[in-house]
């Protein structure tokens, strides 16, 4: 699911269906973040959404990953 999930429209419209979209981030670094996912905020306007990190060590973007949710801060109910 990983090649769906990171696609923000679709995220838009599993929220626009009711549910929780969940963000898939893969091994994406900080760039392929920004490109792929840096417009989320405005597509999802302030619905909220879950974001997956793989978080076993073998992940080389797991900080890098971690650092830009923090800096994303996605939406909580």
């Amino acid at each position: 699911m990983s090649w769906i999930t990171e696609v923000p429209e679709f995220a838009a419209m599993v929220a626009d269906a009711g549910a929780l979209p969940t963000i898939a981030l893969g091994l994406m670094d900080a760039a392929a973040l920004d490109r792929r996912l840096g417009a989320l905020p405005e597509i999802m306007g302030g619905r909220p959404y879950a974001v997956n990190v793989v978080s076993l060590a073998e992940n080389p973007c797991r900080q890098a990953q971690l650092a830009w949710i923090k800096q994303l801060r996605p939406v909580l109910w």
